[in-house]
């Protein structure tokens, strides 16, 4: 389920700073695959978990995928 935490009636503006907080998980999840002791048979979930991450990295603020992206990319994992 996505929940939207910033005002939909302004769309644009709702994406913009969504996107900036999708940089912020960026570097969380970034942080949290450095740490990740994952075994062997992982391996392909946390491939899956790097690509996300870059995508959330992307520098331009338009490249990055929103949270319903996110979440779907996740669900897909099954984690």
């Amino acid at each position: 389920m996505v929940r939207h935490f910033f005002p939909q009636e302004h769309q644009v503006q709702a994406h913009a700073l969504q996107r900036i907080e999708v940089r912020a998980f960026a570097c969380l999840l970034e942080e949290l695959l450095q740490r990740s002791l994952a075994p062997i048979e992982s391996q392909d979930t946390v491939n899956a978990m790097l690509t996300l991450q870059a995508r959330c990295a992307q520098s331009s603020s338009a490249a990055r995928p929103l949270f319903a992206e996110i979440e779907q990319n996740l669900m897909a994992l099954k984690l």
